[in-house]
């Protein structure tokens, strides 16, 4: 069963049981809400902000291969790396920021994604919705792209080492904490 379907039958439950209440004779108006415990704990475990602490390709940190990648014929002096993903019921938001000094000046690339999510057995199931790029040097935009439509979705292996969330697709590994609120 996916997550919206389970999500309608406990509301239709939540509406039967509020219902019932209604109909007893009681002075106040009666009225019945489903908790979190009854929804996926996968699920609940996810939920919130998560900041990427490592991310590697191939055993190499990512902003190292996305900088050898972008600027093949020179080495940034300095390179920055941020990545957060904000799960919420349905949907996550996905952030990217790198910034890296090069002789021209000031790169910077950021990605925001909206993907909807779904969890089962450790194993992460995202489908990119909208998003878009923007690259700007010194401050002044170079490139802003939306996705292309209806992107594939992206299988994703989920597990936990201690507090550290661990995403694992291929060779690509990231390790997640959580945010405090």
């Amino acid at each position: 069963m996916n997550a919206r379907k389970g999500d309608e039958r406990l509301q239709n439950m939540a509406r039967a049981i509020g219902q019932s209440l209604r109909e007893a004779p009681v002075a106040e108006t009666g009225s019945y809400e489903y908790t979190a415990s009854l929804k996926s704990p996968e699920r609940h475990e996810l939920k919130g902000l998560w900041r990427i602490v490592s991310h590697e390709v191939g055993g190499e940190p990512y902003a190292e291969v996305y900088a050898r990648n972008r600027f093949p014929d020179e080495r940034p002096a300095s390179l920055d790396y941020v990545s957060t993903y904000e799960f919420q019921s349905h949907h996550c938001i996905k952030r990217v920021f790198v910034s890296a000094e090069i002789a021209k000046g000031v790169y910077e690339y950021r990605l925001t994604v909206v993907l909807s999510w779904r969890i089962r057995e450790r194993r992460l199931t995202v489908q990119p919705l909208i998003g878009y790029q923007y690259i700007s040097m010194d401050g002044k935009p170079a490139v802003i792209q939306e996705l292309p439509p209806d992107p594939a979705p992206i299988g994703i292996s989920v597990e936990f080492d201690g507090d550290i969330l661990v995403f694992t697709d291929g060779q690509d590994v990231k390790r997640l904490e959580r945010v405090p609120e």
